[in-house]
């Protein structure tokens, strides 16, 4: 795996500014590369361009430009010139089915296959896995598949409350895994992010992530845990 990933649960963490906790670890892949490349199609709580100036404030320490797919005529082009890609949170149906009306999970995945920086929160971490069926949000709109963009091997979850694995998200988690039985699924927690960079993955925040198998068992992984297993 030659992927750059930074995938978080939430942009919000403990009353922290917007993104605080993505910027130390995302400056590892801001020393070169300086042109980023923002996707808003998540966006609920706000419109597209009120997002894009929310993110750009959000990371102005890092000195990179980051322009909307929306300022481009062509959004593949976009993707071919983008040194870095940022997919923002909101609602995972609605993300994935303007990606995919535009043709542009393949150049996505193409792109940051080839060692491409990619930063993406909540809705934008969910879609980094074989597709969203693990999201938390209402299906808004109708799309023809949940496939996404397979960066990694298993599925995202985001976030996860430990507690709530007693009550309706055990029998959710019963129900995905009576069709996905090869399945493993990554939880993460508020406050917590994956980085992948090259062939390591590990967790990094002040709590445990989780894994899920088809037996429901949960095996928690310690912050700084190395997963290159996975």
């Amino acid at each position: 795996m030659s992927h750059n990933l930074l995938l978080l649960s939430t942009a919000k963490c403990n009353g922290q500014p917007y993104l605080q906790q993505a910027i130390e670890p995302l400056k590892q892949f801001t020393v070169t590369r300086k042109k980023w490349l923002f996707i808003p199609y998540a966006a609920i709580k706000f419109n597209e361009q009120q997002y894009h100036s929310i993110v750009i404030n959000a990371l102005q320490c890092l000195d990179i430009n980051i322009l909307s797919i929306n300022q481009y005529q062509c959004p593949k082009q976009a993707i071919e010139q983008a040194e870095g890609i940022i997919v923002g949170g909101g609602n995972s149906f609605r993300l994935l089915k303007l990606l995919k009306e535009q043709n542009l999970l393949e150049p996505i995945r193409a792109k940051v296959r080839s060692g491409t920086p990619y930063l993406g929160w909540s809705a934008g971490a969910v879609i980094a896995g074989p597709s969203i069926q693990t999201t938390v949000d209402m299906p808004i709109v109708q799309v023809d598949s949940f496939d996404s963009l397979k960066l990694v091997d298993f599925f995202v979850h985001t976030h996860f409350e430990p507690l709530a694995i007693k009550t309706k998200l055990a029998n959710t988690l019963k129900e995905f895994y009576r069709f996905n039985q090869d399945a493993t699924i990554l939880a993460l927690q508020n406050c917590n992010l994956l980085l992948v960079k090259e062939n390591k993955i590990r967790i990094i925040g002040p709590k445990p992530a989780y894994l899920f198998n088809r037996s429901l068992e949960r095996a928690p992984l310690s912050p700084e845990q190395d997963l290159s297993i996975l």
